[in-house]
């Protein structure tokens, strides 16, 4: 496929975010071509190519965001999460692991003043693909997630949890759980992007 673009001219693929991912594919493709790992090295190999990325649902207090964490992490332990690492303050979690071979982080602690930063930390030093927090939308836990994101090669992804003041469910499906489905949705979306 990377091969095919070559042949094609630049003017067919227009803006220069095109070119890029153009020879993204191309460098991948050539990658897959010569470099065939044994299957020791495939584990690797997929944590080294997925993309770091943070994402973060934030919200004021009391619109879901704990609660929406603590379904994702029960789909992801459903889904064959082997859990590595816990740890718990008051009624949140950090809970560390490898999810489809790739080592995945999940923060519920989001407030100001509170052990955000620290656990970022942790799961960074787990060498997470992927971590997933709570952020209030106040205060410097923004700045603190983006402080701890960007030095370290992060991308940060921002979303806000389901929330409706009419409560914690419409018609019969509760949103906090639909909120996780739609984030682990997210999290196979970024290992599916790179097939070994």
């Amino acid at each position: 496929m990377g091969l095919l673009f070559c042949l094609i001219p630049d003017r067919a693929f227009g803006d220069a975010s095109c070119k890029i991912s153009r020879l993204k594919s191309l460098r991948f493709f050539l990658f897959r071509m010569f470099n065939q790992p044994d299957e020791g090295d495939r584990e690797a190999e997929k944590q080294n190519l997925v993309m770091k990325t943070v994402i973060a649902l934030q919200g004021r207090s009391n619109t879901g965001k704990t609660e929406t964490l603590n379904w994702l992490i029960n789909k992801l332990v459903e889904h064959g999460m082997v859990v590595t690492e816990q740890d718990s303050a008051a009624s949140d979690r950090l809970t560390i692991g490898s999810y489809r071979k790739v080592n995945v982080g999940v923060v519920t602690q989001g407030d100001p003043g509170g052990k955000m930063k620290e656990w970022l930390d942790r799961c960074m030093a787990a060498e997470c693909a992927v971590i997933v927090c709570a952020c209030r939308s106040k205060g410097n836990t923004p700045y603190d997630l983006d402080e701890t994101a960007k030095p370290n090669g992060y991308q940060s992804v921002w979303t806000t949890p389901y929330f409706s003041y009419w409560g914690s469910m419409c018609g019969g499906i509760y949103l906090d759980e639909v909120c996780a489905e739609n984030l682990l949705h997210f999290i196979n979306r970024l290992i599916d992007d790179i097939e070994l």
